[in-house]
């Protein structure tokens, strides 16, 4: 975990900080449900002023860090994980058969969750495929998850607490107040284990869990808003799942705001729509994205609001892995999509926040603009 500067910490708020972080390395937060310890614990890291803030060298944070608790959705009950379960609250994957290796690398943070009856917003963010040299796992501009946020957080242990870096869309979207915590189940997911090189079949129970375990904590006639958002393989996951919203009836006119920062669907597959029809990016010849009919994808417009940052650089270059896109230029804005492209790589548009105002930044512009005009 990064260095943390705190700032004046009552004494029993530190020693909730220093609980927190001890049993986040020592497995002692594997508790199936949370439960009011939880809460309280998380209301301690966060409360106001008083929380601690991350330092990048010499360059503080534009808003102190976030306390949020990693929950995996499946983990070890012995050291070399001949047990191993899938807490209740998480049954969705169990009940569409995901893969269970997938389901023990799968990392969820729910920044809130009121009672179902209370949630009038959704908000669903999620980082890029995690792929890493030692299984540890990327920070993320649009999450906020720190780099190396799975260590000391596997076998046995069910969850850790993690700081969100105060530069991501995540912190910013929960500071605006357009979304209050009191009134919105906030999640989000390090790491979706929706990757590319998975089958078809496979994506599709991954996707049906995310589908079930969002719906089942909401009802459609409470709902105001969604906001639905993704980097790379996160943003196809975001945009599938904004898709399926918008085709039933019962979701369909709530007012949705869906962003890709250059969104990866696979387009051997089709996935999303997506063809093997290059659009040319028009700072750099070397990048491109893969047409995708949009508006096919989406046939109800009203209340929808989508925004995409494309780069269109090669994410696997063997394998021609890039981004998808909708437009061979980029757009207006106001309408029911934008899009924007950048010279950017795709490594630099999902993880450096130095290139946070040619993508964060935009995006919560498009926040406010769509906000604005959606009933």
């Amino acid at each position: 975990m990064r260095n943390l500067k705190h700032k004046r910490i009552p004494g029993l708020l530190l020693a909730a900080v220093l609980l927190g972080l001890s049993a986040c390395g020592a497995g002692a937060a594997a508790q199936d449900e949370g439960g009011s310890a939880d809460l309280a614990l998380l209301a301690a890291l966060n409360a106001g002023v008083n929380a601690p803030s991350i330092t990048q060298g010499n360059e503080l944070s534009t808003l102190p860090g976030y306390w949020v608790k990693a929950e995996r959705v499946r983990y070890c009950k012995n050291t070399f994980c001949t047990r191993a379960t899938t807490p209740s609250r998480f049954q969705e994957w169990e009940q569409e058969n995901v893969d269970r290796g997938k389901q023990r690398e799968t990392y969820i943070a729910v920044v809130s969750e009121p009672p179902r009856g209370s949630v009038e917003n959704v908000v669903f963010l999620s980082a890029g495929q995690q792929t890493t040299l030692d299984g540890n796992g990327y920070n993320n501009v649009v999450t906020g998850q720190p780099e190396k946020y799975k260590k000391n957080c596997k076998g046995k242990t069910a969850s850790c607490w993690r700081q969100i870096d105060g530069r991501s869309l995540a912190r910013h979207i929960i500071n605006s107040g357009k979304f209050p915590l009191s009134k919105t189940l906030f999640v989000l997911v390090f790491d979706a284990r929706f990757n590319y090189e998975i089958s078809k079949n496979e994506k599709n129970k991954i996707e049906n869990a995310y589908y079930r375990w969002l719906t089942n904590r909401v009802y459609s006639h409470k709902l105001k808003r969604f906001y639905l958002a993704g980097q790379s393989r996160g943003g196809c996951l975001a945009f599938r799942l904004g898709k399926r919203l918008r085709a039933h009836s019962s979701y369909r006119n709530v007012p949705m705001i869906l962003q890709g920062y250059d969104a990866v669907c696979d387009k051997g597959e089709g996935e999303l729509g997506t063809t093997k029809t290059k659009y040319g990016n028009p700072y750099n010849s070397n990048h491109h994205g893969f047409y995708t009919n949009l508006s096919g994808q989406f046939p109800h417009k009203t209340n929808l609001g989508i925004r995409m940052v494309v780069g269109g650089g090669a994410v696997v270059p063997v394998l021609g892995v890039h981004a998808f896109v909708y437009t061979r230029g980029n757009t207006g804005q106001g309408g029911w999509h934008e899009q924007t492209w950048v010279n950017l790589d795709h490594s630099e548009m999902g993880r450096e926040y130095s290139k946070s105002p040619y993508t964060i930044d935009p995006g919560l512009n498009h926040m406010h603009r769509s906000l604005a005009r959606f009933p």
